[in-house]
């Protein structure tokens, strides 16, 4: 399989994105541990790819609706996702859509929504194996304390996304009703 890819600049950091016909198989940050060599022999790895640095539609339509989600223009995004991992990790990944736009979710209170209030520590080790950073969630589950714990583009990034999805919720809100 041949997969396109292309490094996407954000507040929070470089993306480094990969994607073809089927939908967008990758969005990690550069920086992640590890590197972009890791990023990409995962990929290769878990999708038997080939990748090629050129640009591709899916790509461009994600780059545009992550600036939007940025300038607090987008809460969801409508992307074609092809998710990677086993079918535990994959249904996590699901999961995490479901956590509203500006809400956060501790991981006892994701493990419960998904009805398995005992998998809190596997919840959380596929959490942190999420490729598809931003557009699934994984931002959005805490500690129960409140604490901001893990995130593969560090915690600053989280936070960032955090406060800027709830500044983003107030803004929408407030303009909805003026």
């Amino acid at each position: 399989m041949i997969l396109y890819t292309k490094h996407i600049e954000t507040p929070i950091g470089r993306l480094f994105a990969a994607a073809n016909e089927q939908g967008i198989f990758i969005i990690d940050f550069v920086e992640r541990n590890g590197g972009i060599d890791k990023i990409k022999q995962r990929v290769v790895k878990n999708h038997q790819a080939i990748l090629v640095p050129k640009t591709h539609k899916n790509l461009v339509i994600l780059e545009q609706q992550l600036h939007e989600y940025f300038e607090k223009k987008r809460q969801r995004f409508e992307l074609n996702l092809q998710f990677s991992g086993t079918d535990f990790q994959q249904s996590v990944f699901k999961n995490l859509l479901e956590i509203p736009f500006s809400k956060t979710r501790s991981y006892q209170q994701f493990a419960k929504q998904m009805n398995m209030p005992l998998a809190v520590r596997a919840i959380a080790k596929a959490n942190g194996e999420n490729c598809l950073a931003i557009v699934v969630p994984c931002h959005r589950v805490i500690a129960a304390n409140g604490l901001l714990t893990g995130y593969s583009g560090g915690l600053a990034a989280k936070k960032y996304l955090i406060t800027l999805e709830q500044i983003g919720s107030n803004t929408m809100i407030q303009s909805a009703l003026f």
